[in-house]
């Protein structure tokens, strides 16, 4: 069964969903009735809601649209011997977009994260900070696509502790578990 209804935001909404489950459910209150919502958000605030009330959502499902249209579209795609777009294939097709050029920079291994990228404070220089997310110590390396003269390590003021190791353009790091290092990249503008 397919309904739509227009009413106001807030409570009113709320009560035409629980009178659109109680339809939907009829004398049986074990009856599946499923709820397309427009995030996960908006699925688990009105799961809340709903919950909150006498006679709560028993035996009701809500999923995002996307994952209806994927629900509805993957026997056709199948068929056809495509894959639905989920976020895993999504994830791949950017990664296969982007050349390498493309990407302002580069990070590796996954333990380390991106935390800070910026101009510096005098507008001659990249700040990058990156955070070691592992429990174990973490060897790495980044590369920076714009063109640069030198790299420092700086301390958290952006005071200069010393350079960094770099070879080949790549600058390798060495993180202990936790740690954070940031570096001051000095452009060649």
């Amino acid at each position: 069964m397919s309904l739509l209804r227009l009413v106001s935001f807030g409570p009113p909404a709320t009560g035409a969903l629980q009178e659109a489950i109680s339809a939907a459910k009829g004398s049986d209150p074990l009856q599946p009735v499923t709820v397309a919502v427009p995030s996960n958000y908006a699925g688990l605030s009105l799961r809340r809601r709903l919950g909150a009330s006498q006679g709560g959502p028993v035996n009701v499902g809500f999923i995002v649209f996307s994952r209806v249209a994927e629900l509805l579209g993957s026997p056709a795609l199948a068929s056809a011997g495509k894959r639905p777009l989920t976020s895993p294939v999504r994830a791949e097709a950017v990664r296969g977009a982007l050349a390498p050029k493309a990407s302002l920079l580069s990070i590796a291994p996954t333990a380390l994260v991106l935390s800070a990228l910026r101009a510096d404070d005098d507008g001659q220089g990249i700040i990058v900070r990156l955070y070691n997310i592992a429990s174990q110590p973490t060897s790495g390396e980044m590369r920076l696509e714009e063109p640069y003269d030198h790299v420092d390590v700086v301390n958290l003021n952006e005071q200069p502790l010393g350079p960094a190791k770099v070879e080949d353009g790549t600058v390798r790091l060495s993180l202990k578990p936790n740690e954070i290092v940031t570096l001051r990249f000095h452009t060649s503008r």
